[in-house]
């Protein structure tokens, strides 16, 4: 595998964890690193060593040494940044939401496959050892026949005090249902199959600027699965994040991103150890870099990305709508 030359936009919460991922890979070097607010540029890790540091994600993208950008900006600007990226020839990687329409996301993902260029999203979870665990155990048929796939995701505020920033409460692009349900959504679909229809219910704050409080959604897969989205914010539990599906013979639940619970008929539910910890961010990156040296590579593409994107429209229109085939 030849060193591949990176390039990041946006290095705060997220973009900062990926980075010292791209930072532990041996067949990776930075080559630029670009943020608009300075004050996070200066406090870059020293083991980052000598990189072009810019506040103008045109130093990065056009930069003929990089051969992979990883764009971690606010969602609105992924379409833009991406199809300058694009347009200079360099790979991407991206972090979901893909885009800020279903129009973008298209336009992203037909460019890049138009272009023959490697493109793939940040969806952690995929690359988690729970998840597999998870996969596992379906593809075992220990759930027996899937009766019923539910998610549910409590917050007591939102946004949560960690991630508070200018965009992840606004309607334009924020919210929990823009935030966490891609996750769920990917693995549904990548588990199942595509999302065919979906009644949504969605509650607002009075303020017009501020994100949903609420949402209640059923709709089900194309081979007729029946799902349930169960978000709420401001409610007086704990945060609550759980991926459940139901079979006739168990049950397998995915809590907090990392624990799984698996419980067979007429049987409480266990955690199911994880024996075998890996660092998934290290290797969603190295899935990236196989597939830019031609190797087979595990990587969600633009396209998932659009199907993702897909479910979100409709999850946010407020209104029973059927899914379009594509």
């Amino acid at each position: 595998m030849k060193k591949i030359g990176v390039g990041i936009i946006g290095v705060g919460g997220v973009g900062k964890r990926v980075l010292e991922a791209f930072l532990k890979h041996p067949e990776v070097f930075i080559v630029g690193i670009c943020d608009v607010n300075e004050k996070i540029l200066q406090e870059l890790p020293k083991n980052i060593g000598k990189v072009h540091l810019s506040t103008n994600h045109l130093d990065i993208i056009e930069n003929e040494q990089i051969d992979l950008v990883y764009i971690a900006v606010p969602p609105k600007y992924h379409y833009p940044i991406v199809m300058e990226a694009l347009e200079n020839n360099k790979h991407v990687l991206c972090e979901k939401p893909l885009a800020n329409s279903l129009q973008e996301a298209e336009a992203m993902w037909k460019t890049a496959d138009e272009k023959d260029l490697v493109h793939a999203m940040n969806f952690p979870t995929y690359y988690r050892n729970a998840f597999k665990t998870m996969n596992q155990i379906i593809e075992s048929n220990r759930l027996g026949t899937i009766q019923r796939i539910q998610v549910k995701s409590h917050f007591p505020d939102w946004p949560r005090e960690w991630q508070k920033n200018n965009w992840i409460n606004t309607r334009e692009q924020g919210g929990f249902i823009r935030e966490i349900m891609p996750h769920y959504i990917q693995l549904i679909q990548h588990l199942f199959g595509r999302i065919q229809y979906l009644r949504s219910i969605v509650t607002f704050p009075e303020n017009c600027r501020q994100s949903e409080t609420g949402l209640i959604a059923t709709g089900q897969l194309e081979n007729g699965i029946p799902l349930i989205f169960d978000g709420l914010s401001g409610t007086a539990e704990n945060e609550l994040m759980e991926f459940t599906i139901y079979g006739s013979h168990g049950i397998v639940t995915l809590k907090d991103w990392n624990n799984v619970f698996f419980g067979e008929k007429n049987q409480a539910l266990t955690k199911v150890e994880d024996i075998s910890p890996i660092n998934h961010l290290l290797d969603l990156v190295d899935n990236v870099l196989k597939a830019i040296n031609s190797d087979p590579a595990t990587l969600v593409t633009f396209k998932e990305g659009y199907e993702v994107q897909r479910i979100l429209e409709n999850l946010l229109s407020y209104k029973e709508t059927e899914m379009q085939t594509i």
